[in-house]
């Protein structure tokens, strides 16, 4: 299947699939209505697939992080009741990969309020992000096509061109 993209000059978020069952959420430099209307198109593909993956989200330096407007629409997304079934029926887990101090703090903050429908692990490292994403495949047994050691290479890879 061809990666889901959308180009950055477009909408600025991406949904990798090239290492599937591993999807690489790379955020927007920039968040407004279409930014947030296109991600939830993007996931929506997946829903629409019916296989189980994981998900890292990534967020590239310099980014700008969404502002109350955009932050709440994503909460709503992620809230609603089709969005939390699909996540909990497919996703196997999600790790985001927070540099940030000040928006690590934020978002465990969110965490503690909210609780995501499928397990989620909040982290400062690449390799820790990934390798937690890579445990909830194999502890459900998710076929890798490429094998875990491609996998984690491969994406490892698709990570850092993110950063």
């Amino acid at each position: 299947m061809e990666p889901i993209v959308a180009s950055r000059a477009a909408v600025d978020n991406r949904l990798i699939d090239d290492v599937f069952p591993v999807l690489v959420s790379v955020a927007p430099m920039r968040y407004d209505d279409r930014t947030v209307d296109r991600m939830a198109e993007l996931f929506e593909r997946y829903f629409q697939r019916g296989q189980r993956y994981a998900v890292v989200s990534v967020t590239p330096k310099d980014a700008e992080g969404p502002d109350a407007r955009q932050r709440k629409r994503i909460a709503d997304w992620a809230s609603s009741p089709r969005v939390r079934d699909k996540s909990r029926e497919l996703c196997v887990g999600s790790a985001t990969l927070v540099k940030d101090a000040i928006a690590r703090g934020a978002l465990t903050a969110i965490l503690w309020v909210w609780k995501p429908a499928n397990p989620h692990h909040v982290t400062t490292s690449v390799d820790d992000a990934l390798d937690w994403c890579l445990a909830k495949l194999v502890a459900e047994k998710i076929e890798m096509p490429l094998g875990l050691e491609t996998t984690r290479s491969r994406t490892l890879s698709i990570i850092r061109k993110h950063l």
